[in-house]
């Protein structure tokens, strides 16, 4: 049976995270923050910029570092079925080759399933632990008011 987007990305998005179930909860912070990100750049200066950019922070040692793996699971995500690059370029590379190359209704599907594979990757990231900071702010609030 076929799947829907929001399906493929999801489990792409999942095989992204299942190796970091393990990790810090920093690292996984950092990964929903990157994706968060990430997706933010997409829509302010479009998929080939955003990609060029989480190239750059492929040397890292910071948070950002988190930038470049994102980056790399997005794009093995919209190149599956794509033939590999025979230079040993990254998939990130590969796919700005592709989005030069390719016309502007596949940049257009790209671009679209690269903003739902990256909300994949933020919510599911989100998800592996119950305290994420996001839902602090709120839970402050909640607090703060029950004193008063």
């Amino acid at each position: 049976m076929r799947q829907t987007r929001d399906q493929r990305c999801a489990s792409a998005a999942a095989a992204f995270l299942a190796p970091h179930k393990t990790a810090q909860m920093e690292s996984i912070d950092a990964i929903a923050t990157a994706s968060k990100k990430t997706a933010t750049r997409v829509l302010t200066c479009g998929l080939g910029a955003a990609v060029a950019f989480c190239r750059t922070k492929k040397a890292k040692e910071s948070d950002e570092k988190f930038q470049f793996s994102v980056a790399e699971a997005l794009a093995e995500h919209l190149l599956q079925g794509q033939p590999k690059g025979t230079s040993g370029e990254d998939a990130a590379a590969r796919l700005q080759s592709r989005m030069i190359a390719d016309g502007s209704e596949m940049l257009r599907r790209h671009t679209e399933e690269a903003l739902v594979f990256l909300q994949w990757v933020a919510r599911l990231a989100e998800g592996m632990h119950a305290n994420y900071k996001a839902s602090q702010p709120r839970n402050a609030l909640r607090e703060e008011v029950a004193q008063q």
